[in-house]
């Protein structure tokens, strides 16, 4: 009988780690991929995924789950600082933090009746993608990672033996109170600023946990922490983003009201002309046919402006996805040198949704994947359900495709590269799916074709 192999000699151990401290920070978008052994690890894995979808996707809030999530973590932080002994408790709910809890509890087990070698934990450590720092009673450091060395720019000589306020900005580890930490022995995901060696500031997500020996004695302190650079930089652009959109939808609304008496004017006068010419030169006729052309353009424009200014939440109710799609495609001026294949799933569910809002949705991405085969091509739609909770519907066109410098403009108010229009199209279409709780997803080469995802949520009951 071949003797159980020790889990910690799993490389898929130090993943694990940083998949939790990512989902407690709050990154929902990452997900691990399973070993296939279909042992403990890949059961916490499982869970762990399932959990991200259905944080995510709003069927557990981070709020209903911060208890839970502050349980693991201790957990995991316990894991880490070689303290096995900590166990989760188990409800009787059998839902996702319950798989989980099983799992680490399970994992825990095999670990305290492991025997570890000091090289393979350092090892552990080592591969953690997070900032590890371990320090003594007196707060001076006694263990880094690698991932602290890269990010910080010291040695490791540099740092071992050194006061841990050595990292920190200096009111900021006033501010973190390590005082406090020792008397309550857990800080979770507190934002606070550590300071590279050559003075940059590094904003970090920092959570700590006290280590004890088996007296009860304080051993030291092991602190984790993410680097929020990035989340940040993509914080601020989203808030001066909302800003300029706020501004913008502003402007745009004035210039559609102010824009609209003068237009009304425009068409009324060429009605008027058409009803009492009888039989008007031809030059007149087409300029009259041109008027009527322009006008309409105008319209639709104005239609926009005022669409992006105003922003309305759907006003949602029971709807087949299906019957929209073929709505729209009977309305739409599709040349004969376009061939459309629709494959909509007959099966897929209704949803909550607005019907206008998506007709607008739907009939943009239609409009634009037509006008990107002025040589012909073909127009595929297709829906499914991508997910128990969530559909999809795929528009894919064989036109010109997008140039990848422009794959994240798209969806920018004014951006366009077409002559006629302002480039408000698209930046409406994705407002109004993501205020269906959904997202819109591109993929284009440039000569290639494009193919826009929609995937909008199953909601069971009507909203009111």
């Amino acid at each position: 009988m071949k003797d159980k192999p020790n889990v910690l000699e799993d490389p898929r151990v130090g993943k694990i780690l940083d998949f939790i401290l990512r989902l407690v920070s709050g990154d929902l978008k990452s997900r691990e991929t399973l070993s296939g052994q279909g042992d403990d690890l890949d059961g916490i894995v499982i869970g762990l995924n399932v959990l991200a979808e259905e944080i995510s996707s709003r069927v557990v809030s981070l709020t209903e789950a911060e208890q839970r999530l502050d349980e693991i973590m201790e957990v995991i932080i316990a894991i880490a600082s070689l303290d096995y002994t900590k166990r989760l408790p188990i409800s009787d709910k059998g839902n996702t933090f319950d798989a989980i809890a099983l799992g680490l509890n399970i994992l825990g087990e095999e670990l305290q009746a492991s025997t570890v070698s000091k090289n393979y934990l350092d090892n552990i450590i080592q591969s953690m993608t997070d900032m590890l720092i371990v320090v003594n009673q007196d707060t001076r450091i006694q263990t880094v990672n690698q991932a602290t060395l890269d990010l910080l720019g010291y040695t490791e000589s540099e740092l071992v033996g050194q006061p841990l306020d050595m990292v920190f900005a200096q009111e900021a580890f006033k501010e973190l109170g390590i005082a406090d930490l020792v008397k309550i022995g857990f800080f979770k995901a507190v934002e606070t600023i550590y300071v590279t060696k050559d003075s940059r500031i590094i904003p970090v997500s920092f959570s700590g946990s006290v280590m004890y020996d088996k007296s009860g004695d304080i051993q030291g302190i092991v602190c984790v922490a993410q680097d929020l650079t990035e989340r940040k930089m993509l914080e601020e652009e989203k808030r001066m983003r909302q800003e300029k959109l706020a501004m913008l939808g502003q402007l745009a609304g004035g210039v559609g009201h102010e824009l609209r008496n003068p237009l009304g004017a425009i068409k009324n006068s060429t009605y008027f002309l058409n009803m009492v010419l009888e039989e008007p030169e031809p030059e007149v006729k087409e300029t009259l046919k041109i008027l009527e052309k322009e006008v309409a353009t105008s319209e639709r424009i104005i239609s926009s402006l005022l669409d992006f200014a105003r922003a309305r939440p759907p006003l949602k109710r029971n709807v087949n996805i299906n019957n929209i799609i073929q709505e729209i495609l009977s309305c739409t001026n599709v040349p004969e040198d376009i061939k459309v294949n629709s494959q909509i799933a007959e099966s897929i569910p209704a949803i909550m949704a607005d019907p206008d809002q998506l007709s607008q949705v739907f009939g943009n991405i239609i409009l634009n994947a037509v006008q990107a085969m002025p040589e012909g091509g073909q127009l595929s739609i297709t829906s499914r359900a991508s997910r128990p909770d969530r559909i999809a519907v795929s528009i894919i066109d064989t036109g010109v495709g997008i140039p990848e410098e422009n794959l994240k403009k798209i969806f920018e108010p004014l951006f366009t590269n077409k002559a006629k229009g302002i480039g408000l199209g698209m930046a409406i279409t994705k407002t109004f799916v993501e205020g269906h709780g959904g997202s819109i997803e591109v993929q284009s080469k440039a000569g290639k074709g494009s193919t826009f995802t929609v995937k909008l949520p199953i909601c069971n009951k009507e909203e009111t």
